[in-house]
């Protein structure tokens, strides 16, 4: 597992990263990703809550996904996943 120390060290990589491509659409997966988001800037989203919908962060959306691992999969069938990615499709239809 990722630990606190290396997402602190990171954050400011990843937050140039981000500024430098501008995405719409920032598109974390699993509960490690959105965590280190927040060292960018705070959001508040739980991924079992907040899970395949945009919420506005940092002048953009995230719009949180499981992992696609074998362990995600566990807590989220393929076919719900399947369905994720529909709606982020609808998402980036609607925002862009």
């Amino acid at each position: 597992p990722v630990r606190a120390r290396q997402r602190d060290l990171c954050a400011p990589n990843l937050r140039a990263m981000i500024e430098n491509v501008d995405p719409l659409i920032v598109v974390p997966q699993g509960n490690q990703a959105l965590t280190a988001l927040s060292r960018i800037q705070r959001h508040g989203l739980v991924l079992k809550r907040d899970v395949a919908k945009a919420h506005r962060w940092f002048g953009r959306y995230l719009f949180p996904l499981y992992h696609t691992s074998q362990l995600a999969r566990a807590t989220r069938r393929e076919a719900q996943q399947i369905e994720d990615y529909r709606a982020l499709r609808a998402a980036l239809d609607r925002l862009s």
